[in-house]
């Protein structure tokens, strides 16, 4: 069985179910397409920590990663051909346009006889499981997260590392540079200091939240200086760590209340997903119309004092 896994936005080796479910089934070769055509482009922020976590995740994989720039429904169909792939392997989308990809994608290789095997990578609860009792979505975190949540079933277990990967041959001169994530002017070079953005590492800092800085979180997040929030957002956002092992490694621990108020952060992070999905108009439109009204103060002085930190509020300042 040949299979092409298409890494996305789980850019991770531990409980990876697409690269793990693949790796059972025979050969594979490991994809990342940077295709700003059918979904929408990155910030150069986020394109440099998406090259880094690329880096990382090419070095767990032996460096054998297949990197693509192009749209992926032309990209794959070819790869396809080329290779005599058998089987697609693909993270199970919940955002509208990345929906609308796998819909075209799956229509193409079903024209050409291959499956596309998708899996749940990145949410606790699949959106379309969570509902009221009339079947509509919930618009509010409160009962979404205690009754349509914490009420319903378990989350999956995580599945952990392959136990082996077996690499398809074939002659690969890709290199991470093609997708061009990074800017010409390296102004990110400061950012190396600040962060090592490894899968490897992603667990280190989880860990240590956990035995040093999670029984007191609650309360002291409020304060940046104490510097005691987890510091894993931007590791999640790639999937540099698997949601589905913190949610295991919290509830392993003694009930305490601030380790309850973190999860419902990540409940957060989950109603997120959930309210792109069920209503996608979200993503251009106020949730609430009545907002469409809303007088904004359109000052450029104000909007230069911002840019460069000369607000006058420190807290905003510091963050830029």
């Amino acid at each position: 069985m040949k299979s092409l896994v298409l890494f996305k936005n789980n850019l991770r080796i531990n409980d990876n179910p697409v690269l793990y479910f693949s790796a059972k089934k025979g050969s594979i070769i490991p994809t990342y397409i940077y295709d700003d055509k059918n979904v929408r482009a990155l910030g150069s922020a986020s394109k440099y920590w998406l090259h880094k976590a690329l880096e990382s995740l090419n070095t767990d994989l032996e460096n054998r990663m297949l990197f693509v720039l192009g749209d992926t429904l032309s990209v794959i169909p070819k790869l396809v051909k080329k290779h005599s792939i058998n089987e697609v392997y693909i993270e199970t989308p919940y955002i509208h346009e990345e929906i609308k990809l796998y819909v075209k994608l799956e229509q193409i290789l079903n024209e050409l006889g291959v499956d596309l095997v998708s899996y749940n990578c990145s949410l606790l609860w699949e959106p379309q499981s969570v509902l009221k009792p009339d079947k509509s979505a919930y618009k509010v975190f409160t009962p979404f997260y205690k009754r349509g949540c914490l009420s319903s079933k378990s989350p999956e277990q995580p599945v952990g590392r392959p136990p082996k990967i077996n690499y398809l041959d074939f002659e690969n001169n890709s290199s991470l540079n093609d997708l061009k994530l990074l800017d010409k002017i390296d102004w990110y070079q400061k950012l190396d200091h600040q962060w090592e953005i490894t899968e490897k590492n992603a667990d280190k800092i989880f860990d240590n939240f956990v035995t040093e800085k999670i029984m007191n979180y609650k309360k002291e997040r409020d304060f940046p200086y104490l510097e005691k929030n987890s510091r894993l957002s931007p590791f999640i956002r790639f999937g540099m760590i698997s949601i589905h092992r913190m949610w295991k490694e919290l509830n392993s621990l003694n009930f305490d209340k601030s380790i309850e108020h973190y999860k419902s952060e990540l409940g957060w992070r989950e109603f997120s997903y959930y309210l792109l999905h069920h209503f996608p108009y979200m993503s251009t439109q106020n949730f609430q119309r009545k907002f469409d009204n809303f007088k904004w103060e359109n000052s450029t002085e104000k909007l230069n004092a911002w840019q460069k930190g000369n607000t006058g509020y420190p807290i905003i300042d510091a963050g830029m």
